[in-house]
């Protein structure tokens, strides 16, 4: 946290956690939080990693209403949004009969971005900043339902996080992070939201339709499969997921743009500890206080007097977390390009401390104090630049 008004947001930040609850500290609270992100970005340089050229280049086209694949006229047009990106944007083996462009990464993301990208153009500003826009977005609205659903220490482990890092990227991570919380925040109360935000995230990243699956037998479980909230959220949830398949087979006759990127194998155990414990991919190695705070709150669950017993919506959370972590086994991008460190694919397991604390209490000095420690820690070690 080099840039001085960060230091200033995050000790703001800190003190609101401390202050008694009310319509003051709430406001101290996001505006703190939004003081840390802003500063934290303006400290970065806007730039293309990892996959970001293909997410630019889809939102660029969709931008100006035109369709996610681009013809070779689009691609050279397309070079002008993401100059410096280290990998090239044609990828002759997913071009369709008609010669247009596609690529291995669904455009859903890019969807939601090109609004802003399209308004940060017509301003003259790098369209490149709407992807913040939209980032910055979809975290503080994350903060907003975790602080009213959870608590604002418990907002902080996901949203001050190692995310902060994607924060002004164009990349899923983001995007990704806030559909998972969103569903696993509301599982017990509004399933329906759940499956929703499931399918949305499945539609970027097909192997989460797993999660989407698992909510949806969750919510008939609860709800009863003649609740019309949950039988809506169903169907649009699978629609949304089973639109990146279909969508790759009618252009392509292959279900997937990543069809390439999966070694379907039987896992060794360093494979399966990998994006949780390595040295240099493990994301609780990368942010030792989210790690603390996990011991703490299972060892807490297990010992205190009148603990909740564990029911199915706990056996369903953690089916998925294990099920994420044999998934992420098969992929054959162990680096999982642009990141500074850690794996990608261990920032979506950070959600799931949301069911993990639930039964903390928020006063929980403990608590706070590590929340606060965890967002420092992540400012600095995950900072954009």
């Amino acid at each position: 946290m080099s840039h001085p008004a960060a230091v200033l947001f995050a000790v703001a930040l800190t003190a609101s956690l401390f202050l008694r609850p009310g319509r003051r500290t709430r406001t101290i609270f996001f505006s703190s939080l939004i003081g840390l992100m802003l500063a934290l970005i303006s400290d970065s340089r806007v730039r293309i990693v990892g996959d970001g050229i293909e997410y630019a280049a889809m939102a660029n086209n969709l931008s100006h209403l035109a369709r996610p694949s681009l013809t070779a006229v689009q691609l050279e047009s397309a070079q002008a949004i993401i100059q410096g990106a280290d990998a090239p944007l044609e990828k002759p083996w997913l071009k369709g009969p008609d010669r247009r462009q596609d690529f291995p990464h669904f455009w859903l993301y890019s969807l939601f971005a090109a609004p802003f990208v399209r308004l940060a153009d017509l301003l003259g500003a790098n369209p490149l900043t709407g992807f913040t826009v939209l980032n910055v977005t979809l975290l503080i609205g994350l903060a907003v339902l975790l602080a009213a659903r959870a608590s604002p220490a418990a907002a902080l482990f996901v949203v001050a996080g190692p995310v902060l890092w994607w924060a002004d990227k164009a990349h899923t991570e983001v995007f990704t992070t806030v559909m998972l919380a969103t569903a696993l925040v509301l599982l017990r109360t509004q399933p329906w939201w759940s499956i929703l935000a499931a399918g949305l995230a499945a539609a970027q990243n097909p192997a989460l339709v797993i999660a989407a699956v698992v909510f949806i037998g969750v919510g008939i479980y609860e709800q009863g499969w003649r609740d019309r909230r949950v039988l809506f959220a169903s169907l649009a949830g699978l629609s949304a997921a089973a639109a990146h398949p279909l969508y790759y087979y009618s252009r392509l006759g292959v279900w997937s743009g990543m069809y390439d990127a999966v070694d379907g194998h039987l896992p060794s155990f360093r494979e399966l500890t990998a994006v949780l414990f390595d040295a240099n991919l493990g994301v609780l190695t990368h942010d030792p206080v989210l790690f603390a705070v996990v011991v703490i709150a299972s060892v807490e669950a297990v010992t205190r007097p009148k603990r909740k017993p564990f029911d199915l919506v706990d056996g369903a959370v953690a089916f998925i977390a294990l099920a994420l972590v044999v998934i992420f086994t098969q992929t054959t991008n162990v680096n999982s390009g642009g990141t500074p460190g850690p794996s990608r694919y261990g920032l979506w397991l950070v959600p799931f401390v949301i069911p993990i604390v639930a039964g903390v209490r928020p006063e929980a000095g403990w608590f706070r104090v590590l929340s606060a420690g965890a967002m420092v820690w992540c400012a600095w070690a995950s900072a954009p630049s």
